[in-house]
């Protein structure tokens, strides 16, 4: 008989079984934090490849706002130059292949751009990022602001007195100007201070920038920002149908705005209720924090200033001024200002009349009766336009005077205020830059005058008499008047940049 064998305390069998398990134990674990490790690097790459070039087009979009901004043309590079920039090279997809795309690193990825010119203000800018194999593409849609950008803005305050009216028509628009509120409601009255117009003042909208708290132990420049309404647009002008009662029925278009309910009944400007959007989907008061940056800056107006002395010869004494009932050559102008080239311009003709072109005066005389430009007698401009301006710099006083009715580039306009066309307010932009050594010019215009142009004066008081009719858009650091002042903002006004673009929209593209 065979006993049993017994397995000896302390003998290794069965411990080799043991450690064979174990060690797959630990070689799985082994393996599955390996694969752990190298999945979560690969997610940590991904992740920040897939964070670098979203950043990397951005960075393109961004480049192009500069462009822009700087007054460059984005797309000036693309394509005729690809040749002999480095910088420049055939886009690669998902951007087309037929564009030219100018390229630049951020950081670790980098971006391919190109932009495209949508509308006259506007561009579209599309820019791809990539970094290992990875593509995001962005689209953004930048927009120039508006040179001039409303009926009347001043910088520091809006004075008036008497009965106003700020409303807005179309010079490209047949028949007579209409007074009517128009999509958008353009015809506007703003400052970065207070707005105090009388209770008797009709306009198609406010606008009050600069509009937040007083920071407790502010300081800062004037006007200092306030949250108080009631100081910034202290009396009760109207929102309302501008049309003056002297026009038949007939000037009101229903296409034009087609809501007849709007505006609803009597309703103040200076009113908490006028911020309610109307059907047109333009509030009719605007209180905006940030304050509105005047247009052209300091730097640009000194630009304008340097430009003028160089036309003249580098001398400001050979530099003309100007009186509209004189006959005396204007001084061509060969520098170019920025953004736009000069021209040589011709002489001034007998009738009063001229030609588009590039004009640059100074202040002759001293004291109150120094001017720059004074129209003293009616005057316009032959074969000007929006597209082909007259562009008037005045280094100093610009002047409207004199007794009896007077017509500035509206020769259509009667002593009714009606004109029997629609001025062309673009055709003549006048601009009031310092003199060489810092001076700053003022605008005044005496009563019962008839006046069509863009003025921007952003370092200028503006003064005026009464009854004066304004097709155009004035801008200025302070404007105040006697009253009776009716200002019609010409719509084709909108289509003039101001050379600062802004980013409107922007979404990525799969």
């Amino acid at each position: 008989m065979t006993r049993p064998r017994r397995i000896a305390h302390g003998s290794d069998d069965g411990s080799v079984v043991l450690a064979l398990l174990a060690s797959l134990m630990v070689g799985s674990l082994v393996l599955v934090i390996t694969a752990t490790a190298i999945g979560g690097q690969r997610v940590v790459r991904f992740d920040r490849d897939f964070s670098a070039v979203i950043a990397a087009a951005d960075a393109g979009v961004q480049d192009a706002l500069h462009r822009l901004n700087s007054g460059r043309d984005p797309i000036s590079p693309m394509p005729a130059l690809a040749s002999t920039q480095p910088n420049v090279v055939t886009c690669q997809a998902p951007l087309p292949t037929s564009q030219k795309c100018i390229t630049g690193t951020a950081g670790v990825a980098r971006y391919q751009w190109y932009a495209v010119k949508v509308l006259g203000r506007e561009w579209d800018v599309h820019s791809r990022g990539e970094r290992n194999g990875r593509v995001r593409t962005v689209v953004a849609r930048l927009l120039e602001n508006r040179e001039f950008f409303a009926s009347a803005f001043a910088d520091t305050e809006i004075f008036f007195t008497g009965g106003n009216v700020a409303d807005s028509y179309s010079s490209g628009a047949p028949g007579p100007a209409i007074y009517t509120p128009r999509a958008g409601r353009l015809g506007v009255l703003g400052s970065n201070g207070p707005l105090k117009v009388p209770n008797s003042t009709i306009m198609d909208g406010a606008q009050l920038w600069n509009f937040a708290p007083t920071p407790a132990g502010y300081t800062g420049p004037l006007p200092a920002p306030s949250d108080d309404l009631n100081t910034r647009c202290p009396n009760t002008p109207t929102i309302g149908l501008t049309m003056p009662p002297q026009y038949p029925a007939s000037s009101y278009s229903p296409a034009i705005d087609p809501d007849v309910a709007d505006p609803p009944g009597s309703l103040s400007a200076c009113s908490s209720e006028a911020t309610l959007r109307p059907s047109s989907g333009q509030a009719y008061q605007e209180r905006i924090a940030n304050r509105r940056v005047m247009s052209p800056s300091p730097d640009e107006l000194q630009a304008r200033t340097t430009d003028c002395v160089a036309a003249a010869g580098g001398s400001f004494t050979s530099i003309p001024s100007f009186k509209s009932s004189t006959t005396a050559t204007l001084a061509p102008a060969t520098a170019a200002p920025p953004p736009a080239g000069l021209v040589r311009v011709p002489p001034k003709t007998v009738n009063g009349t001229t030609t588009p072109g590039y004009y640059c005066f100074r202040n002759t005389g001293s004291g109150p009766s120094a001017v720059a430009v004074d129209f003293d007698a009616s005057f316009s401009v032959s074969g000007a336009s929006g597209s082909d301006p007259v562009v008037i710099v005045a280094l100093g006083n610009v002047k409207v005077i004199g007794g009896g009715s007077r017509t500035i580039n509206c020769e259509a306009c009667d002593t009714g205020g009606k004109a029997s066309k629609t001025p062309a307010a673009a055709a003549l932009r006048i601009y009031i830059a310092p003199t060489p050594s810092g001076t700053i010019g003022t605008f005044d215009a005496s009563s019962n005058k008839f006046m069509s142009f863009a003025l921007s004066a952003p370092l200028s008081d503006c003064t005026g008499g009464s009854q004066n009719e304004v097709y155009g858009s004035l801008i200025c650091k302070r404007l105040q008047t006697q009253g009776g002042w009716n200002f019609h903002y010409d719509v084709a006004l909108a289509a003039i940049g101001n050379n600062t673009f802004t980013i409107q929209r922007y979404e990525e593209r799969r």
